[in-house]
């Protein structure tokens, strides 16, 4: 599910930003930017957990 979402809203940014020489890179580094918070955030809060207690 997730991944689709992201998949489909970075295809929007891609196509929003499509008359900019840097639209495609742009929107390749927000994907990447928006994956590497969803997974910086899965790892601290597993880190959370996994020290926490």
């Amino acid at each position: 599910m997730y991944g689709v979402s992201i998949l489909a809203w970075s295809d929007y940014i891609s196509v929003k930003l499509a008359q900019h020489k840097v639209g495609i890179i742009g929107s390749l580094f927000v994907a990447y930017g928006l994956f590497a918070v969803v997974l910086g955030g899965a790892v601290l809060i597993l880190l959370a957990i996994i020290f926490g207690e």
